[in-house]
């Protein structure tokens, strides 16, 4: 899940100049985060016709970032990105069962419901 490259809070912590270790300054934090959704039209439009050529690869390309989205806004964003119980929940209910479980039953058991494409519209500035 790449979701916390794009969040000020993990940016602040994995980043300063490699100088003098000052902080991103907030324009260009602002900036940064701003341009996660820089062309977001076109480069939904490039899966989509990825996806009409090879349906079975690259739908599953979406549907994958689409649950990602899901699981990262309504647990790590809303709880806490970096909340040590809900980084333990996604270890023992996502990454544990391995191909033991089927992806809809690990996705519905860590959000408890049923997953929303919501988040991945959102993110992709489509919502």
């Amino acid at each position: 899940m790449e979701n916390w490259c794009w969040e000020r809070e993990s940016l602040v912590q994995l980043s300063s100049h490699y100088k003098n270790g000052s902080a991103i300054p907030g324009d260009l934090m602002t900036s940064l985060l701003n341009s996660r959704k820089a062309n977001a039209g076109i480069l939904n439009l490039i899966q989509i016709v990825l996806a009409t050529f090879d349906q079975d690869v690259h739908t599953s390309s979406q549907w994958s970032e689409m649950f990602s989205a899901d699981m990262f806004n309504s647990r790590f964003k809303a709880q806490g990105i970096m909340n040590s119980k809900i980084g333990l929940e996604y270890r023992n209910f996502v990454l544990k069962p391995g191909g033991s479980v089927s992806a809809e039953e690990i996705i519905r058991k860590f959000l408890g419901r049923e997953p929303t494409p919501d988040a991945f519209l959102k993110n992709k500035g489509l919502l």
